[in-house]
């Protein structure tokens, strides 16, 4: 009976000790933009911390908003308006950030102050050509499986 009391001590003290440390490395990200053509409005991120969906608002005023919030390393994240065919998929880390958004044309989006999105966007350079080869194969194989279905 000792040793089991003992055992459930002792995965808690870890586990409190583990829970302190996630919380630790959490640190502040800030997320400013500016949306040209748009002046008012609600902008949505949208990203997943410790397994859990994350869902954040901000108020568009004079077509500017701010997100602040807590992530202890880079993050996956899509912003938008509502409209899940206008997101801008980007990548938020600590610190500040700005982002530059265009209304209806989110996928264009200019972002400074992250550097995984710096490195992002220079891995989609790279592989861009191949990209658009993979797409014409795609397309061709849907043409010939629709020939081939008729």
């Amino acid at each position: 009976m000792k040793t089991i009391i003992s055992t459930i001590l002792i995965s808690f003290f870890f586990n409190l000790l583990t829970f302190s440390q996630e919380n630790n490395n959490d640190q502040l990200y800030t997320l400013r933009g500016k949306i040209t053509g748009q002046n008012s409005g609600k902008v949505i991120l949208k990203y997943v911390v410790s397994n859990k969906y994350k869902r954040d608002t901000a108020i568009l005023r004079n077509g500017k908003f701010i997100f602040q919030g807590n992530i202890s390393e880079p993050k996956a994240a899509d912003i938008t308006m509502g409209n899940d065919l206008n997101t801008a998929h980007i990548y938020i880390e600590p610190g500040e950030m700005k982002i530059s958004l265009t209304k209806d044309k989110f996928k264009e989006f200019k972002m400074t102050g992250s550097k995984t999105q710096d490195e992002a966007s220079e891995y989609n350079l790279l592989i861009a050509p191949i990209s658009k080869k993979r797409d014409v194969v795609f397309e061709r194989f849907d043409a010939l499986r629709d020939s081939l279905s008729k």
